[in-house]
């Protein structure tokens, strides 16, 4: 057959009984070898009663389920509900898929699914509760995107249960895609050991992206303080590329009297992994002090591993950070020192719009700290929003109202004779036409005394330079104040924070600068008091550094030769020499 189509049908009020075994519900079980099979739109219990679909013999649920490991078939299941479903036996899944050599599992709308079971080893993993469970043994690729998976929870007392919002099991070479899918609200309340994960991978390749996984409360927010294991994402074997996430791992007073430990991101086995630019949050803390770890980051080890502009964040109420080999970091930079991972990512708790939506309010918009090396196979976020590609935001969402426009770096003046150096520098800039340096002489009303071109677009490092010369002498005071408004081409503009300069001498020594005018090199020569390092910087009278070196020179009389760029055009320049924390700026005329 070419396909089968299955859409628009509804199923509930269905109350299974008895005491023996066998009895199962599948709202679909197909085993076909051939074809397309496409089911859409259909309804398995009720998006508003609950206990639509109750299964009390001891067997499953399955919303749709395919079992055959054949792999010649395609498969979609597309805009299906799946809510309002409990079982108090055996596994409950809203959908299991194995097989096909093509498959999109996409806009499933998964919520109010109880069991009361504990795992179960069918299809050779212990489960019991779950949205979504795929994988094959195929070399094609799967996808699962766009779920909304959310109040999955498990009320087994007597029993350990696994409740996940997704879990990949793929022994094949393909590596699928699980995206933009938003995970919240799996729990219990009960004193249960349970593990309540957002994400499980267990064996293949995957790429996991843009998605929104928010734990450790129940669905109307309230933190879940039964001990309980809480993960965001778990990888296991296989390769991982993990990009663009947002986990949070949410409750407080948990109890102290087990072990059961929470985290954002666990890995348990090697392989080829990339960890970037998600945001992995812990939260959770315990009564006092003892009981379970709270983790950002739980790792076997960093072998073939790669993370880095990640924001990382847990509550470290027993000094636990992150766990690496089995050894406990109570703080990012241990973390960083110990592992050289993650070097660029930074460690500060985000303010989010709500305890289950991940998306960034204004207390955490435009702040620096929050970007994202710009990835070109990712041009989109979450809800499909564009990313700016050349400052994107961390995390699952993207926001353009509030755009990072420079990264300003470093911001620093110096008098130097009456002369005011100003130098700063950006990691990044976005649309950048320039920077207008601004003085004032009372801190309220500030002029412009200058302007520097910007690079306009760069990820890189670049290093501005303005002399603001003769200027208490201009302004005829003894203290001034100096801020940067940097203008975008389009005319948004922000500012720098406000720098404060009085007017003394810094440097006491004589200096002797010759020949002056020079050709191709130049003498300095000076008495130093102590063995130290010097500086010479040459800048043109725009303001733009052309000359940089640095030199070690002994105490007592120092007479050191620079060959600045020979093809540096003729004209006037202006020297900074640097010495033991002095300045001094002389100027030179190039023949």
């Amino acid at each position: 057959f070419d396909s089968i189509i299955v859409s628009n049908n509804q199923m509930g009020g269905i109350n299974i009984g008895g005491t023996g075994g066998g009895i199962s519900f599948r709202g679909i079980d197909y085993a076909g070898t051939t074809g397309n099979f496409i089911f859409e739109n259909n309804i398995f219990g009720s998006r508003t009663t609950a206990n639509s679909i109750v299964q009390n013999t001891p067997n499953s649920i399955f919303g749709i389920i395919n079992r055959n490991s054949n792999e010649t078939f395609n498969q979609q299941i597309k805009g299906n509900t799946f809510a309002n479903i409990t079982t108090n036996t055996g596994i409950l899944a809203a959908i299991f898929a194995l097989g096909g050599t093509a498959a999109v599992i996409e806009n499933n709308q998964i919520f109010n699914l109880r069991s009361n079971s504990s795992n179960q080893t069918a299809y050779g993993t212990g489960i019991a509760l779950t949205g979504i469970y795929f994988g094959s043994s195929s070399g094609n690729a799967k996808i699962v995107n766009k779920n909304t998976i959310y109040n999955l929870q498990t009320t087994t007392s007597t029993s350990i249960a696994n409740a996940s919002g997704i879990i990949h099991n793929n022994t094949g070479t393909a590596n699928n895609i699980i995206s933009k899918n938003s995970i919240s609200a799996i729990y219990s309340n009960t004193s249960a050991k349970n593990n309540l994960i957002g994400i499980h991978h267990i064996t293949g390749n995957v790429t996991i992206h843009n998605n929104e996984i928010s734990l450790g409360t129940d669905s109307i927010g309230s933190g879940i303080s039964n001990a309980h294991t809480f993960a965001g994402i778990i990888k296991e074997t296989g390769n991982a590329a993990i990009i663009y996430n947002s986990v949070r791992i949410q409750g407080s007073n948990v109890s102290t009297s087990d072990t059961m430990p929470s985290m954002a991101f666990k890995r348990t086995s090697a392989g080829t992994d990339q960890i970037i630019n998600n945001i992995f949050v812990n939260e959770r803390s315990n009564s006092s002090t003892g009981g379970g770890l709270h983790l950002a980051l739980d790792l076997n080890n960093v072998s073939t591993y790669t993370a880095n502009r990640n924001m990382l964040y847990s509550s470290a109420f027993n000094s636990d950070f992150a766990r690496v080999s089995g050894t406990i970091f109570g703080t990012l930079a241990a973390y960083q020192s110990a592992t050289l991972i993650d070097s660029s990512s930074k460690s500060k708790l985000p303010s989010f719009i709500a305890f289950n939506s991940l998306e960034l309010n204004s207390i955490s918009l435009g702040d620096l700290d929050f970007i994202a090396t710009p990835l070109a196979n990712y041009p989109s976020d979450i809800r499909d929003t564009l990313r700016n590609m050349a400052t994107p935001y961390i995390g699952c969402y993207e926001d353009l109202s509030m755009p990072l426009p420079v990264g300003l770096n470093q911001f620093t003046i110096q008098n130097i004779e009456g002369n005011v150096l100003l130098n700063w520098n950006t990691s990044w800039e976005q649309n950048n036409k320039g920077f207008m340096i601004e003085r004032s002489t009372n801190k309220l009303l500030f002029e412009s005394v200058g302007f520097v071109s910007g690079i306009g677009n760069s990820h890189s490092i670049n290093k501005y330079q303005f002399i603001d010369k003769n200027a208490f002498e201009m302004a005829q005071t003894n203290q001034l104040y100096y801020r940067l408004k940097q203008i975008d081409f389009d005319g948004k503009y922000s500012y720098s924070n406000v720098l404060t300069i009085g007017n003394q001498n810094l440097f006491n020594n004589e200096v002797t600068v010759f020949p002056n005018p020079f050709i191709n090199a130049i003498h300095i020569a000076f008495n130093a008091e102590n063995a130290t390092n010097v500086t010479v910087n040459i800048v043109d009278m725009h303001g733009k550094l052309v000359f940089q070196e640095n030199r070690t020179i002994q105490n007592g009389i120092s007479e050191l030769l620079f060959e600045p760029n020979q093809s540096l055009a003729s004209g006037v320049y202006l020297m900074q020499l640097n010495i033991d924390g002095k300045s001094k700026i002389l100027k030179l005329i190039k023949e």
